[in-house]
Order: C-alpha cells, then sequence, then structure tokens
C-alpha cells in the first residue's frame, strides 16, 4: 500500500485543511501519533461526501496529472513534462 495524491479546489482545501487539524487534535489529546495515511482515514470517515477515491491502476499514478489537468502554468508545463 502506498500513498495517494490529493487533489481538489481551493475551497476544498480549506475544508480538508479543518478537517485534517481536527483530526490532528483528537489523536494527539488522547496520546496518540500518527502519520498522514492514519488522519486522511480519519477524515475520510467522518466526512465521506468531502472525497471521491479514484483508482488509476498499478503503476499508473502519474496519469493523475492528465485526469486533473488545469490551465495552471504548471499544468501545461507538467503536460509537456518541463
Amino acid at each position: 500500500i502506498i500513498g495517494g495524491a490529493i487533489v481538489g479546489s481551493q475551497h476544498k482545501w480549506k475544508e480538508f485543511y479543518k478537517l485534517v487539524l481536527e483530526s490532528q487534535k483528537i489523536t494527539l489529546n488522547n496520546n496518540i501519533v500518527d502519520d498522514d495515511q492514519g488522519i486522511f482515514v480519519m477524515c475520510y470517515y467522518k466526512r465521506p461526501d468531502l472525497f471521491n477515491l479514484n483508482y488509476l491502476g498499478r503503476g499508473k499514478w502519474f496519469d493523475l496529472f492528465r485526469c486533473f489537468r488545469s490551465n495552471t502554468l504548471g499544468a501545461k508545463m507538467q503536460a509537456l513534462r518541463i
């Protein structure tokens, strides 16, 4: 099992940030330290409506950039592999 990538709008990132912070506080208040994956799983179970899980296939994680390409300069450079 490997980590994943998270893609979202600026508004959704703000929601996700609050959820991550809340989850971290819960674990720390209970003397539990966890990595990002554990925190993200907590977030998913608290707000499944905020997430859309996509399985791209084994070894195809790089296709993520093609699936969620936007008009930003960074996305254009990535498409050209610069």
